[in-house]
């Protein structure tokens, strides 16, 4: 009867989807056993909860009148029961059941799990002593243990050699009485499924996934081939639907952000915290053209400083003082976004808080190499993730160049000083928003394999309290407030610059130089012509009066103000003359004698 309760409280979530599909009603009849989030009954006789969410979005495409059938007595009992029903074909189906090999032969089940659970380990809700995934701190951590539950505790068993962390069994005669020893205090944590588990407690841990699927009365096809169809395309067409429901009827999160006492004085008396960080690692970590820290790990941080108190000042080496300058000399006191592959701090004591950010690599390669062959090739990778490669044998050591921020490294692929880079993908889509600076480069999907989280690495090894509250406040952090922190940093813009605006526009601007060009040509001509104009014009008229000069025998003159200039036309002989300068003209004077004293008055004035 537990094997069977376990089977059924396993199971739950599902996905939605928007599109309809006209269908003949069909009435199919559910099983429906009161559990707690998988199929509750309201007050008002309403049917609630994950599994009936799941079927509502499968009547949406089939077109389905569901049915639910209920089962009197004890969880248990109703378990047994509806099973059997399902077996004689009295109800069609009953979700959140497990797989089994050996129950093929006495019911169908759907082609696709709708649900997953996980084993997990719990601890009261108000017991901060223990953080999830803190696995260093959980060594002799002490765990209820009874009969029923030998096989989960197998499962821990594997789950903590591979984390590293011990734990101490202890032995009661029932799950209730480890329940109450909890209460009590005599144990630190107990076994449950996340699924099923009760008020009052909180997940450490959460291991060994375990699927499960919808059951059907064995021989009923056309309803289980409608059912997978459906599922498929809910799958396809609303692939949170799953994730969204356990959120909705399962997801347990401590609302409240709690101090112990010690830790309060702590804050109290802290000094300003001195924060390592990073620069030219848009979003994620940089300095604006005004000096002031920016990015998504400042967000964090002033998060981190709002919920405990903390104070943090920022500070960015200079060209003078490098990173590993400043950690050595003790100038800081945390290294604020600090990669699980990073070689900042070899040879460096540090205490790392839990990961507060995750990221995907981006294979970034200089458009002319195959991405598929990358053997010889040189890489370009930055020192955040640099381990990552220093400790495998993917590439020769001779062939990786490392660099100090993703924008330099960036630049380097393009300029083809290297062949291909991993870049994290926060940064990487950041840059290539720039698509014609970066014109030499191609992206790929992220390689799973190689994914890096960020933490923070507290360079006093023994505050021990400073990172318990650190650790505390990142996992009160919810996903929604991390999620509009990356939308909020993700969504800046790169700065135009001038190259920007000559790549973005060089064709306006080049046809805007040739009509500037042009016209500034047409005006140039018409300008010469109407000089060329002016200049025979005047030859014309100074033509004339030489003519008129030469049938009256009058001398004729001018003086231009703006030369200062005095020119004379005189006939001599048959040819004119152009006296131009005082000298010529009083040569010419001294050979005439018939000047009479007004004209000579006039000359003489012209001539001072």
């Amino acid at each position: 009867m537990k094997k069977f309760l376990f089977v059924l409280i396993s199971c739950i979530l599902i996905a939605s989807s928007h599109c309809y599909v006209e269908a003949k009603e069909k009435t199919i009849r559910v099983g429906f056993p009161i559990q707690k989030g998988l199929t509750e009954k309201t007050e008002d006789g309403r049917y609630t909860g994950y599994t009936v969410d799941y079927l509502n979005e499968i009547a949406k495409y089939t077109g389905w009148n569901i049915e639910y059938v209920e089962a009197e007595g004890s969880l248990n009992t109703q378990i047994l029961t509806l099973m059997q029903w399902l077996q004689e074909g009295k109800i069609d189906m009953l979700g959140a059941i497990i797989y089994n090999e050996a129950t093929t032969n006495l019911y169908d089940y759907s082609g696709y799990s709708y649900g997953t659970a996980y084993t997990t380990l719990c601890v009261k809700d108000d017991d901060y002593r223990w953080i999830e995934n803190d696995y260093s701190n959980w060594n002799e951590i002490r765990i209820g243990y009874t009969a029923s539950l030998e096989k989960r505790f197998e499962l821990l068993d594997s789950y903590a050699k591979m984390n590293n962390f011990t734990y101490k069994k202890v032995t009661y005669d029932t799950e209730q009485d480890i329940y109450e020893a909890l209460d009590k205090g005599e144990i630190d944590a107990v076994i449950s499924v996340d699924i099923g588990m009760i008020d009052g407690i909180k997940a450490i841990a959460r291991f060994s996934a375990t699927p499960y699927y919808f059951a059907l009365t064995k021989g009923k096809t056309e309803i289980l081939n409608e059912l997978n169809k459906t599922m498929a395309n809910l799958n396809s067409s609303n692939p949170y639907l799953l994730s969204s429901l356990y959120e909705k009827y399962f997801a347990k999160k401590n609302k409240t952000f709690i101090l112990t006492e010690e830790q309060k004085e702590y804050i109290k008396k802290r000094k300003k915290i001195r924060v390592l960080l990073g620069d030219k690692s848009v979003p994620l970590q940089y300095f604006d053209r005004h000096g002031n820290p920016k990015g998504v790990i400042v967000d964090f941080f002033e998060f981190l400083s709002s919920t405990t108190g903390l104070e943090f000042e920022f500070v960015a080496p200079t060209k003078e003082d490098n990173r590993k300058t400043l950690i050595k000399n003790k100038e800081v006191d945390l290294v604020g976004g600090f990669s699980k592959y990073s070689d900042l701090l070899n040879n460096v004591s540090y205490r790392l808080t839990l990961p507060y950010l995750e990221t995907n690599m981006m294979l970034a390669v200089r458009k002319g190499v195959n991405e598929e062959d990358l053997k010889d090739k040189k890489l370009g990778i930055v020192f955040s993730e640099a381990e990552y490669f220093n400790n495998s044998n993917q590439v020769e050591k001779d062939k990786i160049t490392i660099y100090r921020d993703p924008e330099t490294c960036l630049e380097a692929l393009n300029k083809g000083e290297v062949d291909y880079a991993y870049i994290n993908e926060y940064c990487f889509s950041y840059f290539m928003k720039s698509e014609d600076k970066y014109s030499r480069i191609q992206s790929y999907p992220y390689i799973e394999t190689f994914k890096t989280d960020y933490s923070i690495a507290i360079l006093d090894q023994d505050d021990e309290m400073l990172g318990n509250i650190l650790n505390t406040a990142i996992h009160f952090m919810d996903e929604d407030t991390l999620q509009k922190i990356i939308y909020k940093n993700s969504s800046i813009s790169t700065p135009f610059t001038f190259y920007d605006f000559v790549q973005e526009y060089k064709i306006q601007i080049l046809m805007a130089v040739i009509v500037i060009l042009l016209v500034a040509l047409l005006i140039g001509i018409q300008f010469y012509r109407l000089r060329l104009r002016g200049h025979t014009l005047l030859q014309l008229e100074n033509s004339k009066f030489n003519k008129l000069a030469r049938l009256s025998g009058d001398t004729v003159f001018e003086y231009n103000y703006n030369t200062k200039q005095f020119h004379m036309f005189v006939q001599n002989g048959k040819q004119p003359l152009c006296l131009e300068n005082s000298n010529v003209l009083k040569e010419y004077l001294d050979q005439k004698k018939n000047i009479s004293a007004e004209d000579a008055k006039i000359i003489e004035e012209h001539m001072t």
